[in-house]
């Protein structure tokens, strides 16, 4: 229930910075868990799980490996939309739950279009700790398709992540994407109870904010009456549009060239108002789980010997 994450700060309360994060540091090891393929995943799909998905419902199936859940998620919103939110790392502020801070350190386009990127991420849950890891993603515009592990040449708060999003187009229906999501993460010492809530708790809400702001972001023009472009030097480009021109081999010649208007009024501006800020603590969301089964484990590992290891899926 709601009690169970303030008996964990209140038992953790005397271990903060036990473990500690480091940009100049290795990782103690170069990868646990099997790292996942930048491309289509296998997984089957059922006539009933195709009516959920098109009712609007999450579904939740097994690879074909039987190694991961993945979640599968039909979203209002075109595969440009999609795309654009989850390779946009360091926007993830403000749409994840319980993400405070992703700042990219590394950033390379390679000759076959596909993008690594390199970030760290933190989490604050309060009272002083803090989460902190680096990510290595790799982004593949032509799969359609994001997969991540960490960065092994840094000493992150967690032993091991990997993960992996994909966005497919719907067949006769240009304005609505399936998105296909699964992670793994490695924790030492996880109590079994936590693992339970914490696989629980990611698996309800790893694609929905993918749905909610590309949805938010296609509705007004999918809606508008087509109008005159911009006064040059006026609007903002929005990131779908950013999106677009920076990869047009993956859209379509209409998009690129209403991108391609698009961009002539925004050139000499910029969005103005306040930084997004980060939401608030959230006992359920994955990433706010995630902290307060790191602080349980670091627990464990002070308190007791020898220790177990649990391999969960997290967002």
């Amino acid at each position: 229930g709601m009690r169970a994450p303030f008996a964990l700060f209140a038992l953790l309360a005397c271990l903060r910075d036990a473990h500690a994060a480091s940009s100049s540091k290795p990782h103690p090891h170069q990868g646990v868990l099997p790292a996942y393929k930048n491309g289509p995943m296998s997984i089957s799909l059922s006539g009933g799980d195709l009516k959920q998905l098109a009712a609007g419902k999450m579904v939740m199936r097994m690879n074909a490996e039987k190694t991961s859940g993945v979640a599968v998620q039909e979203i209002d919103a075109p595969v440009e939309y999609a795309l654009t939110q989850i390779s946009s790392v360091e926007n993830y502020v403000g749409k994840v739950p319980g993400l405070s801070s992703v700042k990219n350190y590394s950033v390379k386009k390679r000759g076959d279009g596909s993008v690594v990127t390199k970030s760290t991420y933190v989490v604050k849950i309060g009272m002083g700790y803090k989460l902190e890891y680096f990510i290595d993603h790799v982004y593949v515009p032509k799969n359609r398709c994001l997969t991540w592990t960490l960065d092994y040449s840094r000493k992150s708060d967690l032993h091991d992540s990997v993960g992996y999003w994909r966005v497919d187009p719907i067949e006769g229906n240009p304005g609505r994407s399936r998105v296909f999501y699964s992670s793994s993460s490695l924790v030492h010492g996880m109590p079994q109870f936590v693992m339970d809530i914490l696989t629980s708790q990611a698996l309800k809400a790893s694609t929905a904010w993918v749905k909610k702001y590309s949805e938010a972001e296609y509705a007004p023009k999918s809606a508008a009456v087509k109008k005159p472009g911009p006064t040059p030097g006026t609007t903002p480009m929005s990131s779908r549009c950013a999106f677009a021109l920076s990869n047009s081999d993956v859209v379509s010649s209409a998009v690129r060239e209403e991108c391609e208007r698009e961009a002539g009024g925004s050139r000499s501006a910029r969005a103005s108002g306040s930084p997004k800020q980060p939401e608030p603590f959230d006992v359920h969301s994955p990433h706010s789980w995630l902290a307060l089964v790191m602080l349980a484990s670091m627990f464990m590992l002070y308190t007791t010997s020898p220790y177990r290891t649990f391999v969960v899926a997290t967002c």
